[in-house]
């Protein structure tokens, strides 16, 4: 459960798994000196392909946040891996930037795995949401639509990672660990398998 102030983080809506987004990102700062210039350089070539440069600029420093989480040999495994492994980068950058997001895993997700009830429902979140404000009653005021495009998001990251089989009726769906992911989560925390509910 949600325990700590950095726990409460939940400005994740940006961008939900942002797949081609951090390949994006990861390829421009290859070109450049700086996380900073990259940012500067995905403005000027509208890299993600956006209707202004501001989200440009937000999508880019979500994407940023998420991937400087990670350790730079991981950050090579995500160059170089295949797509489920890159996903699957990316599902642990996401806890570990938002705990939020691991603890729901961890906690709603493995609970219906385990009695054999794989689908996922708004109420599902809700209950999980009223259980974090017992811990942390600022949630309580964050608006009901802030809180709906929160719950969106969650679950297109969660389809996009592979844990939910879509967004519309979710089923609950364990993701496979490659020997890569293995090597990746023994470097970035072996606490992050459970993010796979394997």
């Amino acid at each position: 459960m949600v325990t700590s102030e950095n726990r409460l983080k939940l400005s994740f809506t940006a961008v939900a798994l942002g797949l081609r987004e951090a390949e994006a990102a990861l390829l421009l700062l290859k070109r450049c000196a700086s996380w900073k210039e990259a940012s500067d350089l995905a403005i000027e070539e509208n890299a993600f392909q956006l209707t202004s440069s501001a989200s440009t600029r937000r999508v880019f420093r979500e994407v940023r946040q998420r991937l400087e989480m990670l350790e730079p040999e991981t950050l090579g495994a995500f160059t170089d891996g295949s797509a489920d492994d890159r996903r699957a980068i990316l599902l642990i950058a996401a806890c570990k930037c938002y705990p939020f997001i691991f603890d729901f895993i961890r906690t709603t997700l493995a609970e219906k795995v385990t009695v054999f009830d794989y689908n996922l429902t708004a109420p599902d979140f809700d209950a999980y949401w009223n259980r974090a404000a017992l811990e942390h009653p600022e949630l309580e005021g964050i608006t009901t639509t802030t809180r709906k495009k929160i719950r969106q998001v969650m679950f297109r990251m969660l389809a996009e990672a592979g844990l939910l089989t879509e967004t519309r009726n979710p089923q609950i769906s364990a993701i496979p660990i490659s020997p890569t992911i293995e090597t990746v989560l023994r470097r970035e925390g072996r606490i992050y398998r459970e993010a796979f509910l394997t």
